[in-house]
């Protein structure tokens, strides 16, 4: 079909992918063999395998969680200063390992990355420590509570070698 056939989704599906945004496609046409194949190749590229440690055993641990799930990593620690609540959260979403404290789980053996999950202010200290130890770092937004603490960690991540990346989770919606 021309361009002016297409239906919206589409529009919006090739400006996302040009954009470099592949987040923000969501359906899939099974007519349409272009979009199929490239829906494909989307889903050959998200297999990750990483083991991701969670820091924070709160609400938003089950939606961090299935998402890494989703995208192929395994989650093999959760963190929490309440070890009770990490011990109840680990056995709640199948992960092997809680910690009391995110020192403990970040001598793990094969942790490649964490998600910190916490309140905003220990978004920044925790993230330090983090790519401090080696880690790749998925936080929470906002990423710290000034711009001082954010520039130390981009310093950190780039001394580091290593990937910090921030939820701002409204990049990939389609509108």
């Amino acid at each position: 079909p021309t361009p002016v056939e297409k239906p919206r989704r589409h529009i919006r599906r090739e400006r996302c992918r040009r954009a470099g945004r592949v987040g923000a496609i969501v359906d899939v046409r099974e007519d349409d063999a272009r979009v199929d194949r490239w829906q494909g190749r989307r889903k050959e590229a998200r297999v990750m395998s990483i083991k991701v440690g969670i820091i924070g055993a709160g609400g938003m641990l089950r939606y961090h969680a299935a998402g890494f799930k989703s995208a192929g990593a395994e989650i093999i620690a959760v963190a929490d200063t309440f070890p009770e609540a990490a011990k109840k959260a680990a056995a709640r979403e199948g992960i092997p390992n809680s910690f009391g404290s995110v020192e403990e789980m970040l001598k793990m053996p094969g942790l490649d990355a964490v998600s910190v999950i916490v309140p905003n202010k220990y978004h920044a200290p925790l993230a330090l420590q983090a790519l401090k130890a080696g880690k790749h770092v998925f936080c929470e937004k906002p990423p710290a509570m000034n711009a001082k603490e954010a520039v130390a960690m981009q310093a950190a991540a780039k001394a580091a070698k290593k990937t910090l990346m921030f939820n701002f989770n409204n990049r990939a919606r389609p509108e």
